[in-house]
Parts: structure tokens; C-alpha cells; sequence
């Protein structure tokens, strides 16, 4: 979106980010959130199409604008601070992130994110995607906690809850896209934007498809001839996964290795048996300490009572 179309939509009365609409209407329709969605879905298709990730999508860079047609249209804003005028943003009264403060916002940030800045790639913004479906159909964000290093630690270890719990209405199908979105493992998630608009489109109204289908074409086009797995930063993972494959017969061979060596420690480290003492032959009769090592003496048989006749 260039500047002036910035600021003109922005300025209207049709026009206001994803977290104002929650707050001030509350959970949306199936339908309405889902065609939010999918339109979120086009528009990151062009930009990882080019290789760009968001890393920071969440409800108040997400703009719903009305269109002269009268549809409403999600826009995408602050790929970067550069590429965006402040003070027309904080005139309307938003905060753009900065780099005086944390890059992103927590609620909304991938478990890898948490972990690294530098080491994600577009599957960061399937999460993204994930938690502004769960907020525009629950009304809150899936994790929630009273500081940073709690929600650090269940955004990376607690399953989110399942939005069909939460809400009967929301599809038992709907429900496990969103959960998908959320899975820790950036490989469990969907391949790309296009692949997760298509699985929406069951649940929106019939004009959202296009929104799928230009997503598809967008991604195939920029990537034809490395399939799905080449789409939105994905082909650099595969490599990575088959390595992962190739490695776990030598892992196991370690594992192996380390574990024969622990039994051999244990065994050389036991303790020597006590020493070898015949039996006595004769009640009391104890063999002398000093017979030890030697064969010890014979013992002597006590007298036998002569018989009483």
C-alpha cells in the first residue's frame, strides 16, 4: 500500500485495525473471521513471494477497509518501519514497533521467534495467522499469562486451546486449522499461506475463494519448479529434514556406543568378592585368620567317648 492510500483509508470512518474491531464488536461470525483470514493469507503470499517475512503479524497491523464496492478488505501493515510513515500511524493513535523496544509483540510471537530473530522463515507468519483466527473467533488470544517469562514458557511447552471448546459454533474442521497454525514445530504447520486459504475456504462465504486461488497462483508462480515445498521460504527446510533422517542411524549407534561403555564402568567398578572359608567340620572350631591364602590346616576331630558297656 503506497502512503497516500495509507493515509486516506486510514483517516476514514470504514477503516480500523483487527484489534479495535475485537474490542469494540466482540468475537466476529465464522464466516467473517475466516474471509479476514484468507484475505491476510493473499496478501502474505505476495510478500513471501519475494522472499519477505512479517514476523510480527497481530490484530493492530491488520487493517479491515471498506472498499468503494462496499466489501470490506483486509490490509496488511508494518513490514517495516522504514517502509511506513510513523506519524501517520500514531495520529490515529497506534504504537509501530520499534527498535528501541522488543522486536514484536510476545502474545503473538512463534516459539522459534522466541528463541531466535534471525533463524525463522515464513512459517513464523502461519503462527501469526493462527493466533489472529483464534482471537477473531474467542475474543482473546490463545496464551496469556501475567509476564514475559511465563508466556515464554507456554507458548513453547502448553498446548493451546482447542477454539471449538471455547465457542460450539466454531467447525470441528475450522478448529484443527487454527490448532495446526499453532503446532510448536514449524515442520507440523501448514506448507504455506495458500495451502491453509484453501482449507478455509469450506468455511467462508463463496466470494472469499478467490482469495485462495490468487494465493496459489502467487506462490505457484514465484517458485514454479520447486512444488509446494519451495513456497514461502519452505525449500531450505527440506534439506534440513533429510539430514535429520540421515543422522538418527549414527545417533543411535552413539547411543548404543555410550551405553555399552556405562555397563562396562559399572562392572570393572563393583566390588571384589570376600575371601573363600571352608566349613567347619566341628561345632565351634574356627579356622585361624592366619590360614588365609594358604590351604588351610585340617581340622582335628575331637575325641569319641568310649562306650558304656
Amino acid at each position: 500500500m503506497d502512503r497516500v492510500n495509507f493515509e486516506r483509508d486510514t483517516r476514514s470512518a470504514e477503516c480500523e485495525d483487527l484489534a479495535t474491531l475485537i474490542r469494540r464488536q466482540g468475537p466476529l461470525s465464522v464466516e467473517r473471521a475466516v474471509e479476514l483470514v484468507m484475505q491476510v493469507c493473499e496478501a502474505l503470499a505476495e510478500a513471501h513471494a519475494l522472499g519477505i517475512v512479517h514476523r510480527d503479524l497481530k490484530p493492530s497491523n491488520v487493517f479491515s477497509v471498506r472498499r468503494s464496492d462496499g466489501l470490506q478488505i483486509a490490509k496488511v501493515l508494518d513490514f517495516g518501519i522504514s517502509n511506513i510513515d510513523p506519524a501517520s500511524v500514531r495520529a490515529l493513535g497506534h504504537e509501530l514497533t520499534t527498535t528501541a523496544v522488543m522486536m514484536g509483540s510476545p502474545e503473538y510471537m512463534s516459539p522459534e521467534r522466541m528463541r531466535s530473530t534471525r533463524d525463522v522463515d515464513a512459517r513464523t507468519d502461519l503462527w501469526g495467522l493462527g493466533v489472529i483466527a483464534f482471537e477473531l473467533l474467542i475474543g482473546d488470544p490463545p496464551f496469556k499469562a501475567g509476564s514475559l517469562p511465563e508466556l515464554a514458557v507456554e507458548i513453547a511447552t502448553k498446548a493451546p486451546p482447542s477454539p471449538r471448546e471455547m465457542r460450539k459454533d466454531v467447525p470441528r474442521l475450522l478448529s484443527r486449522a487454527v490448532l495446526r497454525c499453532l503446532e510448536k514445530e514449524p515442520n507440523d504447520r501448514f506448507v504455506d499461506v495458500a495451502q491453509l486459504a484453501r482449507v478455509l475456504m469450506d468455511f467462508g462465504p463463496a466470494r472469499a475463494r478467490v482469495h485462495a486461488e490468487r494465493a496459489h497462483r502467487v506462490l505457484r508462480m514465484a517458485v514454479p519448479e520447486q512444488g509446494e515445498l519451495a513456497r514461502a521460504g519452505m525449500a531450505q527446510s527440506a534439506p534440513a529434514r533429510r539430514s535429520v533422517r540421515k543422522r538418527w542411524p549414527v545417533a543411535l549407534g552413539l547411543a548404543l556406543l555410550a551405553w555399552t561403555a556405562a555397563v562396562s564402568a559399572w562392572w570393572l567398578s563393583r566390588p571384589l568378592p570376600s575371601p573363600w572359608y571352608p566349613p567347619s567340620t566341628a561345632a565351634g572350631v574356627r579356622v585361624p585368620a592366619a590360614t588365609v591364602g594358604h590351604e588351610p590346616a585340617r581340622a582335628r576331630r575331637p575325641p569319641v567317648a568310649a562306650a558304656v558297656h
